[in-house]
């Protein structure tokens, strides 16, 4: 996942991500442990406006971004 990449949640919701938030900060090979999304259309029901979301609310990367 890298910010600007288009995502898929759970229930068919679009969205993008504007930042990540990795699970151990100084390492550079650390996994994301969560992320900060814009929705196209409606938002899934547990997304909090200006809240990091937990990554395993994302099913899947649709697009990735260069």
């Amino acid at each position: 996942m890298k910010v600007g990449d288009l995502v898929e949640a759970h229930k068919g919701e679009l969205g993008m991500i504007l930042d990540i938030e990795l699970m151990y900060p100084r390492n550079p090979c650390s996994p994301p442990r969560s992320v900060k999304v814009h929705w196209f259309g409606p938002a899934p029901r547990w997304h909090r406006k200006g809240l990091y979301a937990h990554v395993s609310g994302i099913k899947k990367v649709i697009s990735e971004s260069r």
